[in-house]
């Protein structure tokens, strides 16, 4: 039915400015924002405690005008604002029974018609509302379910499954995001209202915390190791991706379109989440703001009595001022530039000494051996600022030497790069070193690690560049499988890959290409010699076949081999036969193995089906610990899962230093 509201309405005192809008509380004025404000568009809605009671109220922007929404006696609260709606949470009905339950309340601004919405039996909090649908937390019987409810067909329903323990609920009308403690640690999930399915989508290892939803993407606050990092995950894609690195604090606040605003320790940064840049911005406060909102191209502050309205721009120029330094432009997912030149550094180079080459911040060295050089030369260093790539996070700056001269060394030169002090939450071995072409193009470089320097090392032979990278390659169907932290180390070395559709097939078959074809990658092969023979080894490898450059030049390598002709390269693989391969790449490095197991092939119930041409390769991959047997066998005849080669790989790299 249509009630009538207050009268009463409070002309705020504006101060308008071309590029913001100001609004400060008297102390007198009573109607002050207690805790937290909600925006939407031109709306601004909040409770506050007046007239010995809690009660809502609304600001629109446009006019300066602040009018009480509800006038009942007992207590309004945690209001929500969509377009002409707003909802809250509303003790009117429960007075009498002495629960303590809420139920929400809904007012059209249109109309003037009021209603409760929440028409079960429970404890129903802090709504959230967005295209003509409300969802809320039930608070009851020892859960914590998500309701949502639908606007214009009077639709309730719980969208959480049993156990449900949601907190934080965030909502773009399209997508519900939650925390949830149901396992111990708080998880994010999230209901998509198009599926209609719950998911949870955060197995990490701390606690992931205040989502955030806008245009199909999740954001949260991944708190661990004493560090919190920004996350997000594309509902469209099924893609997680890390948007924040570094010894810092990060907390996202405020989210819309492309732009994340996050409080980095004590300051305020702008985050494009297409290609991980950073911009520093300013609000008007001497404190950081206690919310903003990010509404197109405008931001809304609110330091707990002000609230200002603002152009993003003028936010980024108060920043760049109080710096006094450039700002760097965000850069679209598929910029090739690298033009910020940060330093400059010309060493000499002695030929009769050992010389030791640093970069300015220590995080890069290059060791020149005696005599590398016939006479004296000058080794000029820069450091540059990586542009963004989908799903890249760079580390470090990109660091290049260059030789005077374009003189080349007679021996190797021994590069170094350090992460310490980078805080990775344990994903130090998806750090990899990248070279980065004149196109843009990065291409990781194989390299030794030292996991107690926190150091990557490797050798280059001429002028070149080099930076700490970390790609964070995520499958949208290894969630929850057995073997994801291992996939997705081997994809973020670009040694594996999935599919068009961002899926690894876990359990597909590894064909005998497909494992050859990363073999040949994990050790640094990916561009094939060009000199490979033209002869047609293999009848069944047609010279179109994707993967027939590396199946020839393994072969060439000694590596593979075939059978009367044929190398039969959409096979499954067997776990013997990868053995064997992985057994000739490593008398090819020349490097020796610590032996981890004393035990006899025999002492296996299959030992048997052991082929004896992999019986000695067998033998050795047991005593190095690349091959585990499971209820005392080897199935060594078994067909391979893409996870198992996988599996199976790590260890191998792994036992070369080189994960």
């Amino acid at each position: 039915m249509l009630r009538k509201r207050s009268a009463l309405v409070l002309i705020l005192a504006w101060i308008l400015m071309l590029t913001s809008i100001n609004i400060a509380w008297g102390a007198s004025e009573g109607i002050q924002p207690q805790g937290t404000i909600q925006v939407d568009g031109n709306h601004v809605v909040w409770m506050s405690y007046d007239s010995g009671n809690w009660d809502v109220y609304h600001l629109n922007l446009t006019g300066g005008s602040v009018e009480q929404i509800t006038t009942d006696f007992n207590t309004q609260g945690y209001s929500d604002v969509w377009e002409n709606y707003i909802v809250w949470q509303d003790n009117r009905d429960h007075l009498i029974d002495g629960t303590g339950y809420f139920d929400i309340y809904l007012y059209d601004m249109t109309t003037g018609i009021e209603k409760k919405i929440s028409n079960v039996e429970g404890n129903h909090q802090t709504p959230v509302i967005a295209k003509n649908k409300v969802v809320w937390v039930d608070h009851q019987g020892g859960r914590k379910d998500v309701m949502l409810y639908d606007l214009k067909n009077d639709i309730l329903k719980r969208v959480s499954s049993d156990g449900a323990q949601a907190f934080g609920v965030a909502f773009d009308g399209d997508i519900i995001a939650w925390m949830d403690s149901r396992r111990g640690d708080f998880d994010i999930y999230m209901y998509s209202l198009a599926v209609g399915k719950e998911e949870r989508i955060t197995y990490g290892l701390g606690d992931e915390l205040d989502p955030l939803v806008n245009s199909g993407k999740i954001i949260w606050m991944e708190a661990y190791d004493g560090y919190s990092h920004g996350h997000m995950y594309d509902t469209q894609r099924a893609r997680e991706r890390k948007l924040t690195v570094g010894p810092e604090n990060h907390r996202p606040i405020a989210f819309s379109g492309d732009a994340l605003l996050i409080i980095e320790n004590d300051k305020l940064i702008l985050n494009d989440v297409n290609s991980i840049t950073d911009q520093a911005i300013k609000s008007p406060f001497s404190t950081l703001p206690k919310q903003a909102f990010l509404i197109g191209d405008r931001v809304v502050w609110y330091d707990g009595k002000n609230i200002i309205e603002e152009s993003i721009q003028t936010a980024l120029d108060r920043a760049q001022k109080t710096t006094n330094t450039p700002l760097p432009k965000p850069r679209s997912s598929d910029s090739r530039e690298y033009t910020v030149k940060v330093q400059e550094n010309k060493i000499l180079v002695k030929a009769n000494e050992d010389t030791v080459v640093s970069s300015k911040d220590g995080r890069m060295t290059l060791k020149v051996t005696k005599g590398s050089f016939e006479k004296d030369v000058y080794m000029i260093l820069n450091q540059q600022t990586p542009s963004a790539k989908d799903s890249y996070i760079a580390l470090t700056p990109v660091y290049t030497w260059e030789i005077e001269g374009n003189l080349k060394p007679i021996y190797p030169m021994e590069l170094t790069l350090s992460y310490d002090k980078i805080n990775l939450q344990g994903m130090d071995k998806k750090v990899c070193i990248y070279n980065v072409d004149a196109d843009g193009t990065l291409r990781p470089t194989n390299a030794a690690r030292d996991n107690t320097t926190k150091q990557l090392v490797t050798q280059v032979v001429d002028n070149g560049n080099a930076a700490l990278m970390m790609y964070n390659k995520q499958f949208k169907d290894m969630n929850s499988h057995w073997a994801r932290e291992i996939v997705d180390v081997i994809a973020a070395r670009y040694i594996i890959s999935g599919y068009e559709d961002e899926t690894f097939r876990p359990d597909k078959p590894m064909t005998r290409a497909e494992f050859v074809t990363v073999i040949m990658k994990s050790m640094g092969d990916r561009e094939i010699n060009q000199n490979l023979s033209e002869e047609k080894i293999f009848t069944d490898v047609e010279e179109n076949f994707w993967a027939k450059e590396f199946v020839y030049a393994a072969h060439q390598k000694g590596w593979v081999s075939g059978y009367d002709g044929k190398f039969n390269p959409n096979q499954p693989i067997t776990r013997e036969q990868m053995v064997t391969i992985l057994m000739k790449v490593l008398a090819d490095t020349n490097r020796e193995l610590n032996i981890v197991n004393d035990i006899e092939l025999s002492s296996f119930k299959d030992h048997q089906k052991i082929s004896q041409w992999a019986i000695g390769s067998m033998e050795k991959a047991v005593k190095y610990g690349i091959i585990k047997g499971y209820n005392n066998e080897l199935t060594p005849e078994k067909n391979a899962t893409r996870a198992e080669a996988a599996a199976m790989l790590y260890q191998f790299l792994e036992k070369l230093n080189q994960l």
